[in-house]
């Protein structure tokens, strides 16, 4: 469709020389134009150092459109590698590059659609350039590209067959996984010497019989055995068929290769022990040669009592490394289905050897600074809310504790440590906070307040300091509302915002992109409390794209779909509570509050044993039941059983668990409510008996604790106005 030449400035004024692409014949077509011009638009919208620069575009006299695009001297990718000869490490870490750029437009909701060898350019200092935008598509929102959007038409499929993904094949509509596909048959290409299908006579049979029926041969049975194992693993991933059996992310796809080349388990390769050994043996053979060496020098030399202190040492080393691999094999795993089992086993064995290494310490700043940074990731798996967790509360708080105090004495020797004591004493006060620990919270949150603002007035735009500072003044607002200072709550929640966006704009991502959201909403919810309900809907709708758009790319994603679920139950409360407060729109209230049960749904059908999804789900019945009970009191009825029968089950395994007792109060309250509707009074009165009891019990055991006192208080009113019936 397009010719390029090289071109250069005509007016003398300096030489540089650049790529001019137009359309190589005249056309009318609106169809070709808006392709043209859709290219033109995706390039302006990116800037990433692997992506050819756009330096400007118009119309040439007779209409048609044109591109001035960077010109890069060089050879394309195949050709570059093979002229250069380069090793196989060499070449996956240029296609790593390859993948950032990829990762880059994936980011900017951009599929390239197009990724083929001869479309990556490698210039003369060696940087590959990404080319040719030409059939890219822009995700989610189309309507960005205003007149220059193109919609593809039934049965013209604009591709490369060799590289194209089954889903283009079969004229489906694309995802980035299909870039995940058209990336790994260069890789294919790129380390076997030929493509993955071999094809012929490109007709629909043979691309159906193929592509979309057949696997390809392993690298390794077409380039022999410098391939096996895990470059065959890592290809034959990025190139299943299923997309949902691909890679979830280029991201993901470059890290695997990091892996690989770093001799680390590669997370496409199912985990054993063994598999494990070897890669731990690969990546540190040296140390492990020279260790054998200096064991028979000790042995051979210097007799039985040096041999056995080298050994102690040795075994120090080895347990350090052990816990924390423990840890990182745990991150490997948290998002596998049904994990939970595994995943407490692999706590106990990290907790084993951390508590040994906790003893012999010293004032090794750095061992210190492992060992809190360990403890606390132990204490997010046993009891942290909103992430895949234990259910164990009180154990997470013994090991946060653990873990600021390792974190307090490594900071005294390294200042450089400072910045994580603050940030483990601010999760720390939210845990304790959630646990009916208030004072305890409070002391904990102001030493990392004042830690922080000393840290800031010397790097006021340190990325990290600054996500930090989002994170204290979060849990600030929440202390507010525990302490019963709700009109606090909002200010605090702003200024968070505040962080969060200039977290955004230092730190670009989709990782500071869900902070933004994660704190918009919180506002919102703050703004419902202030009884703004249009500026907190406003302030819901505003921030939803965000949410929107990572879902989109990473639609498995444990921490976007409960962000997803935060709106949705922000908004139904903001349309209809049992407090008498809000919009009083209970249709609408069902309409979010459904979508916040499906939303915990799908955490909890990820891993069923997973508390903090379970808990999740149990209250999004439990409020759905609410305003449910104003349309339908039988399904209403139905969902608080729901609800209560979670929470009975994981009180079973843990029966102290402040949290649950707090929320399954809350749950015998909104049986009442669905009793009472349903006209079963006496059964609806003796639901909220019981809800004031545990919430007796509970403020008894914390009588700081204003946020339970208030549900205690709404409690009673409800009973009351049962009594009345």
């Amino acid at each position: 469709m397009g010719a390029v030449f090289l071109a250069s400035r005509d007016d003398d004024q300096f030489r540089k020389h650049v790529a001019l692409k137009l359309l190589r014949f005249e056309t009318d077509d609106p169809a070709v134009l808006a392709r043209f011009r859709n290219e033109r638009q995706i390039l302006a919208a990116l800037d990433h150092p692997n992506i050819a620069v756009l330096h400007d575009g118009g119309s040439t006299e007779d209409g048609l459109p044109y591109i001035v695009m960077e010109y890069v001297p060089g050879h394309h990718l195949l050709n570059y590698c093979e002229s250069k000869k380069l090793s196989i490490p060499a070449r996956l870490r240029l296609f790593r590059q390859v993948c950032d750029a990829v990762q880059y437009a994936h980011q900017k909701l951009i599929v390239h659609r197009d990724i083929k060898p001869s479309n990556i350019l490698i210039s003369d200092t060696g940087v590959p350039k990404l080319l040719d935008f030409g059939i890219a598509k822009l995700l989610l929102a189309p309507e960005l590209l205003g007149d220059a959007a193109v919609h593809t038409q039934t049965g013209i499929f604009v591709m490369t067959p060799d590289y194209a993904s089954p889903e283009q094949i079969r004229g489906e509509s694309v995802s980035t996984a299909s870039d995940v596909y058209s990336l790994g048959a260069v890789l294919y290409e790129l380390l076997a010497g030929q493509r993955p299908h071999a094809l012929t006579r490109y007709d629909a049979s043979e691309l159906q019989r193929k592509i979309c029926e057949s696997d390809p041969k392993p690298p390794s049975a077409v380039a022999g055995p410098a391939l096996r194992g895990d470059l065959d693993t890592i290809v034959l991933k990025a190139l299943q068929r299923d997309p949902a059996r691909r890679y979830r992310s280029v991201e993901q796809f470059s890290e695997d290769i990091g892996r690989y080349l770093d001799h680390r388990p590669v997370t496409a390769r199912p985990d054993t022990f063994f598999y494990r050994v070897s890669r731990f043996s690969a990546r540190n053979r040296w140390s492990i040669a020279a260790a054998v060496a200096v064991v028979l020098s000790l042995a051979v030399g210097t007799g039985v009592s040096l041999y056995q202190a080298h050994l102690a040492r040795q075994r120090f080393q080895q347990v350090r490394k052990l816990a924390k691999s423990f840890l990182d094999l745990h991150d490997d795993v948290a998002h596998l289905p049904g994990s939970t089992a595994v995943r407490e086993k692999m706590v106990a064995t990290a907790l084993e050897y951390l508590d040994n290494l906790g003893r012999s310490a010293g004032n090794d700043s750095d061992l210190l600074n492992e060992l809190g940074v360990a403890y606390a990731k132990v204490a997010r798996v046993q009891g942290m809310p909103g992430q895949p967790n234990l259910g164990r509360t009180d154990d997470a708080l013994v090991n946060y504790g653990k873990a600021i105090e390792f974190e307090r004495r490594a900071s005294a020797i390294s200042p450089a440590y400072s910045s994580e004591l603050a940030s483990l004493q601010s999760e720390f006060a939210y845990l304790a906070m959630l646990s009916g620990h208030l004072p305890e919270a409070r002391k904990n949150l102001e030493e990392s307040a004042a830690l922080l603002d000393r840290l800031r007035a010397a790097k006021p735009d340190d990325p990290e300091l600054v996500l930090v500072a989002t994170g204290v003044a979060v849990h600030q607002g929440d202390l507010a509302g525990y302490e019963g200072h709700d009109a606090d709550e909002l200010p605090y929640y702003q200024h968070a915002l505040t962080f969060a966006t200039d977290y955004a704009r230092l730190k670009p991502g989709n990782f500071s992109r869900a902070r933004q959201h994660l704190t918009s909403t919180l506002v919102a919810g703050a703004l419902a409390e202030n009884k703004k309900y249009d500026e907190a809907l406003a302030t819901l709708r505003d921030s939803e794209p965000i949410i929107d758009a990572l879902l989109a790319a990473e639609p498995d994603n444990p921490v976007y779909i409960r962000q997803k679920m935060t709106t949705a139950n922000y908004e139904s409360s903001i349309y209809d509570t049992e407090t008498g407060e809000g919009l009083n729109k209970p249709v609408e209230a069902v309409a979010a509050g459904r979508q916040y049960v499906a939303m915990a749904q799908r955490l909890v059908d990820a891993d069923p044993r997973n508390a903090s999804a379970r808990l999740s789900l149990a209250i999004a019945y439990f409020q759905l039941s609410y305003p449910l009970s104003k349309i339908d009191p039988a399904e209403a009825l139905s969902m608080a059983q729901r609800s209560l029968k979670i929470l009975d089950e994981d009180l079973a395994r843990n029966p102290k668990d402040r949290l649950l007792r707090s929320r399954r109060a809350r749950a015998l309250r909104h049986l009442a409510y669905a009793l009472d509707r349903a006209h079963r009074p006496a059964e609806a009165r003796q639901a909220a008996e019981q809800a004031i009891e545990i919430q007796k019990q509970l403020i008894a055991e914390s009588p700081s604790d204003s946020n339970e006192r208030d549900q205690l208080e709404t409690s009673q009113h409800v009973l009351e106005g049962l009594s009345k019936h």
